[in-house]
């Protein structure tokens, strides 16, 4: 189990495949991992959160990434390597309850208001272009 630092900034902890070929490497069940400030009656601290880092946007466990994408390995300490045990295990329970398939909707496009003339627009309609001129002088300087 590694603490992966990406070139993109991402923080992933994951095991490491054996199988390195070439320029790439493979990620075997990668999580993101997401360090925020909280506050709390001792003052601040971190709060770790792991979560899935390609899914559901892909079923593979195994990931391939460039090995130039890659700025630092180490391996992870015991307690990341606990908690990312006991994420994983909640992530496999939970992992059928998202849809196989996304669906695509197409979004519609957004009816124009419809708006009715009234006088002031008549007013406008009739104003030369030179008191155009000087109302946005009077706003713009």
């Amino acid at each position: 189990m590694y603490y992966i630092k990406l070139t993109n900034g991402d923080d992933i902890v994951a095991d490491i495949s054996k199988n390195t070929k070439g320029d790439f490497t493979t990620l075997v069940n990668p999580f993101k991992m997401d360090t925020r400030p909280m506050v709390t009656d001792e003052g601040v601290i971190d709060t770790l959160s792991l979560s899935s880092w390609l899914h559901p946007y892909s079923e593979d466990t195994s990931i391939r990434i460039m090995k130039s994408s890659i700025v630092t390995i180490v391996p992870a300490s015991p307690g990341l390597k606990t908690f990312y045990k006991k994420q994983y295990e909640v992530f496999k329970k939970n992992r059928d309850k998202t849809p196989k398939e996304w669906r695509v909707k197409e979004r519609k496009r957004p009816t124009p208001i419809q708006t009715q003339r009234d006088e002031f627009d008549d007013y406008m309609d009739e104003m030369e272009d030179a008191e155009w001129d000087k109302i946005k002088k009077r706003i713009y300087n």
